[in-house]
C-alpha cells in the first residue's frame, strides 16, 4: 500500500479523518509502515496537524487537519455488507483513544456512504471500550454516492442523524486530594460538585454554578477566546494529574429550572480533550456529564417531570431514562460555533441493561484526501522541527 485515501467527517463540530479498509488491506498498511519505519500514530500526527494537514474546504471550525485519526475495519464483499466494523481511533497525538461518541458517528456514516453497512437496526462497532451500536437515523441512501461514484455539492453538504449507544457511566480514576484542593480554591462557591465517571475512556466533570471565566453564561459569544484560554489553561492543568490522561469537561447552567432554581434544564460545557487539547465539542464527555450531572441533581430536562397518581397520595415513579439538554460552549473563531446534544441518561440500577443514548447530528465535510506513506516521514520531520522551535 503506497498511499491511503481518507475522507473527513463532522459531528457536532468535532472533525476526523477516516480510512475505510478490509483486514487484508490492514495487514498491507502495517507492513507498509514497517518498511517506512512508521507507525500508525506517525500517520495520526502528520495528517491530524492544523497547520500541515489534510484538508482544504473549510468545515465548521477548522479548515485542515482533524482531532482524531480512524481507521475502520469491515468484513463487507461486493455480495454482503459488513455485520460489524471494527473502529482504531487515535487522537492528534498521536495517541490511543479508547472511544468517542463523535468518532463513533461519523465512522457510521464513512460505514453507509462505503455501503458498508445500511440503515435499519443498530450495527455494533467493535472499539478498544468494548461493542457500542450505532444507527445512521433519516438517511437517504439514494441520494448517497458510493465510493467509486463522483459526489456533488448538495450531499456533501447534507447531514444525518446517527444514534450511538455509549458504554454504561462506570466510575472514573479517583481525584487526587491535592487535586480536589486546587479546584476547589479556584472555583470556591461557585463549585457544585466535582467527580469522574468513564464509558471506556475517563472523564473529569466539574459542575459549576457560572461559566468558569465567570460573568453572564448569555454573553459568552463576546467572551469565547478568553474562555477558551481558561479551559485550555486549567484543562492541561488538571490532566497532568492522571498518570494515564483524562478527559476534562466543565459545565454550567444555561438554562435554568424555573420551579428549582437551584437547578438547569439545559447544561452548557467546555471540553479539554485528552491527545487533543481543546474541542468544539466532546460526545463522550456529554454522555458523562450529563449523567453525572442528573445523579447529582444538578439538571433535570423539562421533559422528566413525572406523572403524578390522581390521588396525591402515591409517590411518584421517575420514568427509566431521562432526557438531558446540553449546549457546548461557543468555540473561537469566525463561526463562534456551539452544538447542541440531546443525551438519555440511564439511572444507576439499570445500567447492566441499558446505555445512555446520544444523538449527534454527522455530515461528510470533504472526500477524496490522499497521503502518501513515503511522504508521512518528511512531514513528521517538520512537525517536529516546528514543535521543538516554539518551546
Amino acid at each position: 500500500m503506497k498511499e491511503l485515501t481518507l475522507a473527513r467527517y463532522e459531528a457536532q463540530g468535532n472533525d476526523f479523518l477516516i480510512t475505510m479498509l478490509t483486514e487484508r488491506q490492514l495487514l498491507d498498511l502495517n507492513a507498509s509502515l514497517d518498511t517506512c519505519g512508521l507507525s500508525r500514530s506517525d500517520v495520526a500526527r502528520v495528517v491530524c496537524d492544523r497547520h500541515r494537514g489534510l484538508g482544504s474546504q473549510r468545515g465548521h471550525v477548522h479548515p485542515k487537519g482533524a482531532d482524531g485519526f480512524v481507521l475502520g475495519v469491515h468484513n463487507s464483499t461486493d455480495e454482503r455488507q459488513a455485520d460489524r466494523v471494527r473502529m482504531h481511533l487515535l487522537n492528534a497525538d498521536g495517541s490511543v483513544a479508547e472511544t468517542s461518541g463523535n468518532g463513533l458517528a461519523c465512522l457510521a456514516m464513512a460505514s453507509f456512504d462505503a455501503r458498508i453497512i445500511g440503515t435499519g437496526p443498530s450495527i455494533p462497532f467493535d472499539t478498544d471500550a468494548g461493542e457500542q451500536r450505532c444507527s445512521v437515523l433519516n438517511a437517504d441512501s439514494a441520494r448517497l454516492a458510493g465510493p467509486a461514484t463522483p459526489i456533488r455539492a448538495d450531499d456533501l453538504a447534507q447531514r444525518r442523524s446517527v444514534e450511538v449507544a455509549m458504554n454504561p457511566v462506570g466510575p472514573g480514576p479517583e481525584i487526587p486530594r491535592q487535586l480536589e484542593e486546587r479546584i476547589r480554591g479556584t472555583f470556591g462557591g461557585d463549585l457544585f460538585c466535582l467527580g469522574t465517571g468513564s464509558v471506556g475512556n475517563p472523564h473529569l466533570v466539574i459542575a459549576l454554578a457560572r461559566p468558569p471565566i465567570g460573568g453572564d453564561r448569555h454573553a459568552l459569544d463576546d467572551q469565547a477566546e478568553e474562555l477558551a484560554a481558561a479551559v485550555s489553561k486549567l484543562g492541561r492543568i488538571y490532566e497532568s494529574y492522571f498518570s494515564t490522561g483524562i478527559n476534562v469537561e466543565f459545565i454550567w447552567p444555561y438554562r435554568s429550572n424555573p420551579l428549582q432554581p437551584d437547578q438547569a434544564w439545559t447544561l452548557q460545557m467546555s471540553v479539554w480533550e485528552r491527545g487533543a487539547g481543546l474541542t468544539v465539542s466532546c460526545g463522550s464527555g456529554s454522555v458523562v456529564a450529563a449523567t453525572l450531572a442528573h445523579r447529582w441533581g444538578f439538571v433535570r430536562s423539562p421533559d422528566d417531570v413525572p406523572d403524578i397518581a390522581g390521588d396525591g397520595g402515591t409517590e411518584a415513579q421517575l420514568p427509566s431514562t431521562y432526557r438531558v439538554n446540553m449546549q457546548t460552549a461557543p468555540f473561537p473563531g469566525d463561526s463562534g460555533s456551539s452544538f447542541r446534544y440531546w443525551v438519555l441518561t440511564v439511572p444507576e440500577h439499570l445500567e447492566a441493561f441499558n446505555r445512555p443514548q446520544l444523538v449527534v447530528e454527522a455530515e461528510r465535510v470533504e472526500t477524496g484526501l490522499t497521503m502518501r506513506l513515503d511522504e508521512v516521514s518528511r512531514l513528521l520531520d517538520d512537525l517536529v522541527a516546528t514543535t521543538d522551535s516554539k518551546r
